[in-house]
């Protein structure tokens, strides 16, 4: 019965020292412009958080004519102030500081502009791209 006490006791002790509190976030403010790269997580003073998942390449083939060049896609995953979790993607020219462009309840992305190996919008063949290669920068802001 002892042996059972210290084993409940030590994972009581070892479950209360893992926390929901995520260290590795840089904290930004809504309506402040902030820069992120690939697997960044960004807080926010309400505790929601933003993380980039991954940034996917949909562009015209280098090889190909098309009617539209295409864009970079981005993938985030979100967690709002009351730890609700999802999980989207969606395109950096096409999406709208509306519906689309929600980010949270109450936010939107208001402006969304990125580099490529420094570079700006320039984005090499698809076989050629690497997802560490790119920096965005944001603008979260409040749905007015």
């Amino acid at each position: 019965m002892r042996f059972l006490s210290l084993v409940l006791i030590v994972m009581i002790i070892i479950s209360c020292g893992k926390s929901d509190i995520r260290v590795t976030c840089e904290e930004v403010d809504y309506d402040t412009a902030f820069v992120v790269e690939l697997d960044d997580e960004v807080c926010f003073p309400d505790g929601s958080t933003l993380i980039i998942k991954n940034f996917i390449y949909m562009f015209c083939g280098c090889d190909e004519i098309c009617v539209w060049e295409g864009e970079l896609g981005i993938s985030v995953k979100t967690i709002d102030s009351e730890m609700e979790e999802n999980t989207f993607s969606f395109g950096v020219r096409t999406f709208l500081p509306t519906q689309n462009g929600k980010i949270f309840d109450d936010y939107y992305i208001s402006s969304i502009t990125y580099t490529y190996d420094g570079e700006i919008n320039n984005i090499p063949c698809e076989d050629e791209f690497d997802p560490k290669k790119i920096t965005m920068t944001m603008i979260i802001s409040p749905d007015e």
